[in-house]
């Protein structure tokens, strides 16, 4: 698993939304460059939790440098 995956995948953004106890998201729409994606990273910063997941993903850095 890549270092991407090993923060991005299904599970982790399971583990994120049960940690700040809310309802997974559905995708939300960015256009950048003429080009229009579907991320659940944007829902993320537009219901306003950008640092609670930032915080959520420095504790799983840390806890993987730990071990």
């Amino acid at each position: 698993m890549s270092n991407e995956e090993k923060f991005t995948h299904s599970k982790r953004f399971d583990e994120f939304f049960k940690s700040i106890g809310v309802k997974r998201y559905k995708r939300t729409s960015v256009v950048c460059d003429d080009k229009t994606i579907k991320t659940l990273w944007a829902a993320i910063i537009v219901n306003g939790h950008a640092k609670e997941y930032t915080q959520f993903l420095l504790s799983i850095v840390e806890n993987s440098l730990a071990q």
